[in-house]
Protein backbone atom coordinates (compact mmCIF):
# COMPACT_ATOMS: atom_id res chain seq x y z
CA UNK A 1 0.00 0.00 0.00
CA UNK A 2 1.64 3.29 -1.10
CA UNK A 3 2.29 6.39 0.98
CA UNK A 4 -0.73 8.21 -0.41
CA UNK A 5 -2.93 6.01 1.80
CA UNK A 6 -2.78 8.11 4.93
CA UNK A 7 -4.59 7.52 8.22
CA UNK A 8 -7.27 9.84 6.88
CA UNK A 9 -8.43 7.47 4.12
CA UNK A 10 -7.38 4.21 5.77
CA UNK A 11 -10.52 4.51 7.89
CA UNK A 12 -12.66 4.66 4.77
CA UNK A 13 -10.78 1.74 3.22
CA UNK A 14 -11.60 -0.32 6.28
CA UNK A 15 -15.26 0.68 5.96
CA UNK A 16 -15.24 -0.28 2.30
CA UNK A 17 -13.50 -3.56 3.19
CA UNK A 18 -16.18 -4.38 5.77
CA UNK A 19 -18.89 -3.50 3.23
CA UNK A 20 -17.26 -5.83 0.62
CA UNK A 21 -16.83 -2.90 -1.74
CA UNK A 22 -13.13 -3.49 -2.52
CA UNK A 23 -12.86 -5.69 -5.62
CA UNK A 24 -9.12 -5.27 -6.15
CA UNK A 25 -7.61 -8.47 -4.70
CA UNK A 26 -4.19 -6.84 -4.22
CA UNK A 27 -5.69 -3.98 -2.23
CA UNK A 28 -7.73 -6.39 -0.11
CA UNK A 29 -4.55 -8.36 0.66
CA UNK A 30 -2.74 -5.18 1.66
CA UNK A 31 -5.57 -4.20 4.02
CA UNK A 32 -5.67 -7.67 5.58
CA UNK A 33 -1.90 -7.61 6.04
CA UNK A 34 -2.10 -4.20 7.68
CA UNK A 35 -4.86 -5.39 10.03
CA UNK A 36 -2.77 -8.38 11.06
CA UNK A 37 0.22 -6.17 11.91
CA UNK A 38 -1.43 -3.09 13.45
CA UNK A 39 -3.22 -3.91 16.71
CA UNK A 40 -4.91 -0.51 17.04
CA UNK A 41 -6.21 -0.65 13.50
CA UNK A 42 -7.42 -4.21 14.05
CA UNK A 43 -9.35 -3.15 17.14
CA UNK A 44 -10.93 -0.34 15.16
CA UNK A 45 -11.89 -2.82 12.44
CA UNK A 46 -13.42 -5.21 14.97
CA UNK A 47 -15.32 -2.39 16.66
CA UNK A 48 -16.73 -1.10 13.37
CA UNK A 49 -17.65 -4.61 12.26
CA UNK A 50 -19.45 -5.26 15.54
CA UNK A 51 -21.28 -1.92 15.26
CA UNK A 52 -22.47 -2.79 11.78
CA UNK A 53 -23.74 -6.21 12.92
CA UNK A 54 -25.61 -4.66 15.85
CA UNK A 55 -27.23 -2.07 13.62
CA UNK A 56 -28.18 -4.67 11.04
CA UNK A 57 -29.81 -6.84 13.67
CA UNK A 58 -31.71 -4.01 15.36
CA UNK A 59 -32.80 -1.78 12.50
CA UNK A 60 -35.68 -2.71 10.23
CA UNK A 61 -34.92 -2.12 6.55
CA UNK A 62 -37.56 -0.38 4.48
CA UNK A 63 -37.66 -0.06 0.73
CA UNK A 64 -36.43 3.35 -0.44
CA UNK A 65 -38.99 5.20 -2.59
CA UNK A 66 -37.83 5.44 -6.22
CA UNK A 67 -37.72 9.25 -6.23
CA UNK A 68 -35.48 9.28 -3.13
CA UNK A 69 -33.21 6.58 -4.56
CA UNK A 70 -32.80 8.55 -7.79
CA UNK A 71 -31.99 11.73 -5.88
CA UNK A 72 -29.39 10.04 -3.68
CA UNK A 73 -27.85 8.27 -6.66
CA UNK A 74 -27.47 11.57 -8.47
CA UNK A 75 -25.83 13.21 -5.47
CA UNK A 76 -23.53 10.24 -4.98
CA UNK A 77 -22.44 10.21 -8.64
CA UNK A 78 -21.75 13.92 -8.62
CA UNK A 79 -19.74 13.92 -5.40
CA UNK A 80 -17.92 10.66 -6.19
CA UNK A 81 -16.81 11.91 -9.58
CA UNK A 82 -15.34 15.08 -8.11
CA UNK A 83 -13.50 13.44 -5.23
CA UNK A 84 -12.04 10.56 -7.22
CA UNK A 85 -10.04 13.08 -9.22
CA UNK A 86 -7.92 13.79 -6.14
CA UNK A 87 -7.13 10.31 -4.76
CA UNK A 88 -7.11 6.72 -5.85
CA UNK A 89 -8.49 5.34 -2.60
CA UNK A 90 -11.44 7.57 -1.70
CA UNK A 91 -14.44 5.23 -1.37
CA UNK A 92 -17.28 7.71 -0.94
CA UNK A 93 -20.02 5.30 -0.08
CA UNK A 94 -22.84 6.50 2.12
CA UNK A 95 -21.41 4.35 4.91
CA UNK A 96 -18.01 5.90 4.32
CA UNK A 97 -19.38 9.40 4.72
CA UNK A 98 -21.16 8.46 7.91
CA UNK A 99 -18.08 6.70 9.23
CA UNK A 100 -15.89 9.74 8.54
CA UNK A 101 -18.33 11.99 10.37
CA UNK A 102 -18.79 9.69 13.35
CA UNK A 103 -15.13 8.78 13.81
CA UNK A 104 -13.87 12.34 13.53
CA UNK A 105 -12.74 13.46 16.97
CA UNK A 106 -13.96 16.56 18.78
CA UNK A 107 -11.84 17.58 21.76
CA UNK A 108 -10.36 14.08 21.78
CA UNK A 109 -13.76 12.35 21.82
CA UNK A 110 -15.15 10.52 18.74
CA UNK A 111 -18.10 12.35 17.23
CA UNK A 112 -20.23 9.21 17.49
CA UNK A 113 -20.10 9.57 21.29
CA UNK A 114 -21.76 12.97 21.00
CA UNK A 115 -24.33 11.45 18.68
CA UNK A 116 -25.12 8.77 21.26
CA UNK A 117 -25.50 11.40 23.99
CA UNK A 118 -27.77 13.41 21.71
CA UNK A 119 -29.97 10.38 21.07
CA UNK A 120 -30.13 9.59 24.79
CA UNK A 121 -30.98 13.21 25.51
CA UNK A 122 -33.78 13.19 22.96
CA UNK A 123 -35.11 9.92 24.41
CA UNK A 124 -35.17 11.42 27.92
CA UNK A 125 -36.90 14.53 26.54
CA UNK A 126 -39.44 12.34 24.77
CA UNK A 127 -40.23 10.35 27.90
CA UNK A 128 -40.33 13.25 30.34
CA UNK A 129 -42.04 15.86 28.18
CA UNK A 130 -43.88 14.39 25.23
CA UNK A 131 -45.09 11.28 27.03
CA UNK A 132 -46.05 13.35 30.07
CA UNK A 133 -48.12 15.62 27.87
CA UNK A 134 -49.95 12.60 26.49
CA UNK A 135 -50.74 11.34 29.98
CA UNK A 136 -52.12 14.61 31.35
CA UNK A 137 -55.81 14.70 32.19
CA UNK A 138 -57.66 14.63 28.83
CA UNK A 139 -60.35 17.03 30.04
CA UNK A 140 -57.60 19.59 30.62
CA UNK A 141 -55.61 19.03 27.45
CA UNK A 142 -58.69 19.07 25.22
CA UNK A 143 -60.66 21.72 27.09
CA UNK A 144 -61.57 25.12 25.63
CA UNK A 145 -61.29 28.57 27.21
CA UNK A 146 -64.84 28.08 28.53
CA UNK A 147 -63.82 24.98 30.46
CA UNK A 148 -64.08 25.40 34.22
CA UNK A 149 -61.25 22.91 34.69
CA UNK A 150 -58.96 24.77 32.27
CA UNK A 151 -59.80 28.13 33.87
CA UNK A 152 -59.23 26.80 37.38
CA UNK A 153 -55.81 25.43 36.46
CA UNK A 154 -54.79 28.67 34.71
CA UNK A 155 -55.91 30.73 37.71
CA UNK A 156 -54.00 28.45 40.08
CA UNK A 157 -50.79 28.92 38.09
CA UNK A 158 -51.31 32.68 38.09
CA UNK A 159 -51.78 32.63 41.86
CA UNK A 160 -48.56 30.66 42.31
CA UNK A 161 -46.72 33.13 40.07
CA UNK A 162 -48.12 36.15 41.92
CA UNK A 163 -50.13 37.37 38.91
CA UNK A 164 -53.53 36.71 40.53
CA UNK A 165 -53.91 38.13 44.04
CA UNK A 166 -56.80 38.55 46.49
CA UNK A 167 -58.80 41.74 46.05
CA UNK A 168 -59.95 41.41 49.62
CA UNK A 169 -57.57 40.00 52.23
CA UNK A 170 -59.08 38.41 55.31
CA UNK A 171 -58.87 35.23 57.38
CA UNK A 172 -62.43 35.74 58.61
CA UNK A 173 -64.88 33.49 56.69
CA UNK A 174 -67.85 35.77 57.44
CA UNK A 175 -66.07 38.76 55.91
CA UNK A 176 -65.16 36.77 52.80
CA UNK A 177 -68.77 35.56 52.42
CA UNK A 178 -70.02 39.14 52.69
CA UNK A 179 -67.51 40.32 50.06
CA UNK A 180 -68.59 37.62 47.60
CA UNK A 181 -72.27 38.38 48.15
CA UNK A 182 -71.64 42.04 47.38
CA UNK A 183 -69.36 41.47 44.37
CA UNK A 184 -70.49 38.15 42.87
CA UNK A 185 -74.12 37.92 44.04
CA UNK A 186 -74.03 34.38 45.46
CA UNK A 187 -73.18 32.67 48.74
CA UNK A 188 -69.73 31.05 48.55
CA UNK A 189 -68.55 27.94 50.37
CA UNK A 190 -65.74 28.82 52.81
CA UNK A 191 -64.55 25.58 54.47
CA UNK A 192 -61.91 25.14 57.13
CA UNK A 193 -58.91 23.35 55.63
CA UNK A 194 -56.42 21.56 57.85
CA UNK A 195 -52.91 23.05 57.73
CA UNK A 196 -54.17 26.02 55.67
CA UNK A 197 -55.37 29.48 56.62
CA UNK A 198 -57.86 31.59 54.68
CA UNK A 199 -55.99 34.40 52.88
CA UNK A 200 -58.66 36.24 50.93
CA UNK A 201 -60.85 36.32 47.86
CA UNK A 202 -60.87 37.62 44.28
CA UNK A 203 -64.06 38.20 42.25
CA UNK A 204 -64.35 38.67 38.49
CA UNK A 205 -66.61 37.92 35.51
CA UNK A 206 -66.55 35.58 32.51
CA UNK A 207 -69.21 35.70 29.78
CA UNK A 208 -71.27 37.92 32.06
CA UNK A 209 -71.19 35.38 34.92
CA UNK A 210 -69.70 36.42 38.25
CA UNK A 211 -67.07 34.17 39.77
CA UNK A 212 -65.29 33.90 43.11
CA UNK A 213 -61.78 32.65 43.84
CA UNK A 214 -61.09 31.63 47.43
CA UNK A 215 -57.40 31.47 48.34
CA UNK A 216 -55.76 29.68 51.28
CA UNK A 217 -52.09 29.46 52.22
CA UNK A 218 -49.92 27.86 54.92
CA UNK A 219 -46.61 28.51 56.67
CA UNK A 220 -44.73 26.87 53.80
CA UNK A 221 -46.25 29.32 51.29
CA UNK A 222 -48.26 26.48 49.73
CA UNK A 223 -51.58 27.41 48.14
CA UNK A 224 -54.99 25.77 48.30
CA UNK A 225 -57.33 27.38 45.79
CA UNK A 226 -61.11 27.00 45.27
CA UNK A 227 -62.76 28.36 42.12
CA UNK A 228 -66.51 28.90 42.78
CA UNK A 229 -69.45 29.83 40.56
CA UNK A 230 -73.25 29.39 40.48
CA UNK A 231 -74.11 25.93 39.18
CA UNK A 232 -76.64 27.33 36.69
CA UNK A 233 -73.74 28.81 34.66
CA UNK A 234 -73.37 25.36 33.14
CA UNK A 235 -77.03 25.18 32.12
CA UNK A 236 -76.73 28.61 30.49
CA UNK A 237 -73.74 27.36 28.48
CA UNK A 238 -71.70 30.30 29.76
CA UNK A 239 -69.02 27.91 31.02
CA UNK A 240 -68.30 24.26 30.31
CA UNK A 241 -67.91 21.14 32.40
CA UNK A 242 -67.34 17.76 30.69
CA UNK A 243 -70.48 15.62 30.88
CA UNK A 244 -68.50 12.67 32.23
CA UNK A 245 -67.13 14.83 35.04
CA UNK A 246 -70.59 16.19 35.85
CA UNK A 247 -72.02 12.65 35.95
CA UNK A 248 -69.21 11.47 38.22
CA UNK A 249 -69.92 14.33 40.63
CA UNK A 250 -73.61 13.42 40.68
CA UNK A 251 -72.93 9.71 41.21
CA UNK A 252 -69.99 9.91 43.62
CA UNK A 253 -70.47 13.41 45.09
CA UNK A 254 -67.13 14.59 43.69
CA UNK A 255 -64.60 14.21 40.86
CA UNK A 256 -60.88 14.10 41.64
CA UNK A 257 -57.87 13.79 39.38
CA UNK A 258 -54.13 14.32 39.53
CA UNK A 259 -51.67 14.96 36.65
CA UNK A 260 -53.58 18.05 35.58
CA UNK A 261 -50.27 19.70 34.68
CA UNK A 262 -46.54 18.96 34.49
CA UNK A 263 -46.25 19.59 38.26
CA UNK A 264 -48.82 16.85 38.91
CA UNK A 265 -51.20 19.19 40.73
CA UNK A 266 -54.43 17.63 42.04
CA UNK A 267 -57.91 18.91 41.23
CA UNK A 268 -61.24 18.13 42.91
CA UNK A 269 -64.70 19.28 41.80
CA UNK A 270 -67.97 19.09 43.69
CA UNK A 271 -71.31 20.82 44.19
CA UNK A 272 -72.13 22.60 47.43
CA UNK A 273 -75.78 23.63 47.47
CA UNK A 274 -76.10 25.65 44.24
CA UNK A 275 -72.39 26.38 43.90
CA UNK A 276 -69.90 24.47 41.77
CA UNK A 277 -66.45 24.30 43.36
CA UNK A 278 -63.14 23.38 41.72
CA UNK A 279 -60.16 23.14 44.06
CA UNK A 280 -56.47 22.85 43.23
CA UNK A 281 -53.31 22.21 45.21
CA UNK A 282 -49.88 20.71 44.78
CA UNK A 283 -50.49 18.04 47.39
CA UNK A 284 -50.50 14.39 46.20
CA UNK A 285 -53.84 12.86 45.32
CA UNK A 286 -53.81 10.63 48.41
CA UNK A 287 -53.39 13.62 50.72
CA UNK A 288 -55.88 15.66 48.72
CA UNK A 289 -58.44 12.90 49.20
CA UNK A 290 -58.05 13.04 52.99
CA UNK A 291 -58.17 16.84 53.01
CA UNK A 292 -61.17 16.90 50.67
CA UNK A 293 -63.02 14.31 52.75
CA UNK A 294 -62.73 16.62 55.75
CA UNK A 295 -63.95 19.58 53.69
CA UNK A 296 -67.21 18.03 52.46
CA UNK A 297 -68.13 15.87 55.46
Amino acid sequence: MDQNNTVFNIDELITAYIDNEITDSKLRSEIEDLLSRDENLRKKYQCELLTKKVLQSSLKLNEVPPYLYDSLSGIYSNVSGKVNKHTDYEYLTFGGHINRILTRKMMGVPAFAYAVFALVGFFIFYITVIQTQRQLNPYITSGTDKSIMVQALKNFHNILEGKFKPQFTSSNPAEVVRYVRENASFDPFIPEIEEFRLSGVHCNEYNGEKLAHIIYSNSNNEIFYIYQLPANCIAKDKLELPEQVHNTIIDEKYYMCDRVDENECTMALWYKNNVLCASLSRMPKSKMFVTFSNIIK
